[in-house]
């Protein structure tokens, strides 16, 4: 990573049990999460409206309540020892863009990492929100090509297995007839898993993501239209725009292989100062390409 840059990494909130309006109070009067001898807040939270878009803008912190610090006395002549409640330790700046239910935030090595940051800010909305049936997931955006590079190495696929929940408020064209199953199921999640270890798995996937990269529209409904998609390889295509999480076990030669969704993740860098305008129209920039090269509406 280049000195003197700030990285922001892309996803999507998966809500289950609340929808947007709650997402954005919880975000706007949320609780703080204390987690062994740190505490973790949002904080700073705006909504803001620039050229008829809104977003949210805020912080996650993370402070130690009843730090000490080393310190001159004032003299400066000997140290001493003084005690700074709610000692600052790091700040993650994040955008949430409502119209994706895209967020994008900034990972702060050795303080607050892209995992941590998913934890932590997941549990303080749940938290907020009562927990009773409720459920908040950041899902990572991947890099299509990236995604379709290392799939292109499998000779085979012998298992694949996908977890996928509904989506809101965007959904792929591509995989419309697996959202219109989750909703005529009133499903709140699907597991799927498929083995087939001696002549392996009769899977389209590897098809489906080339014709999506290759961007020809019509071609991509014909082939549709003349194929039968199963559900697996749908909710692997769903997993990869953000609403679950998919994994392939395959051969490369003689040798065991597989790949992971969110391995490859969608992320950007900005000089370290910045505002959140320039945070914001990074992100808008790119969730729009993806929601344009994946065929995603409302």
């Amino acid at each position: 990573m280049p000195r003197g840059e700030a990285v922001f990494y892309v996803g999507r909130v998966v809500k289950s049990g609340f929808d947007t309006k709650e997402f954005i109070e919880a975000l706007l009067d949320s609780k703080p999460f204390y987690d062994n001898e740190i505490v973790w807040s949002i904080i700073e939270v705006e909504q803001v409206t620039l050229e008829n878009q809104v977003y949210i803008k805020g912080e996650l912190s993370k402070a130690r309540p009843d730090a000490r610090v080393t310190v001159l006395n004032t003299e400066l002549s000997k140290k001493e020892e003084k005690e700074e409640p709610r000692l600052v330790q790091g700040i993650s700046e994040f955008v949430y863009l409502p119209e994706f239910s895209g967020i994008a935030f900034r990972s702060i090595p050795n303080q607050i990492e892209p995992k941590a940051f998913i934890r932590i800010f997941s549990k303080i909305i749940e938290n907020t929100l009562g927990n009773f049936f409720i459920q908040c997931e950041i899902k990572m955006l991947d890099d299509l090509r990236s995604f379709y590079d290392r799939l292109s190495l499998m000779d085979s696929i012998e298992v694949i297995k996908a977890r996928v929940k509904p989506p809101n408020p965007l959904f792929g064209k591509l995989w419309e007839s697996l959202k219109e199953y989750l909703s005529d199921r009133k499903l709140d999640e699907l597991q799927l898993k498929e083995i087939a270890k001696k002549k392996g798995i009769n899977t389209k996937i590897k098809e489906l993501i080339k014709h999506i990269l290759e961007g020809n529209e019509k071609k991509i409904e014909e082939y549709i239209a003349a194929n039968q998609i199963s559900l697996t390889d749908l909710a692997l295509l769903m997993s990869l725009d953000g609403y679950g999480d998919g994994r392939l076990d395959g051969k490369q030669g003689q040798k065991h292989f597989f790949i992971k969704t969110h391995e490859k993740i969608v992320h950007f860098s900005l000089p370290t100062e910045h505002d959140f305008t320039a945070i914001y129209n990074e992100t808008n920039i790119i969730l729009k390409g993806i929601s344009d090269e994946r065929y995603m509406e409302h």
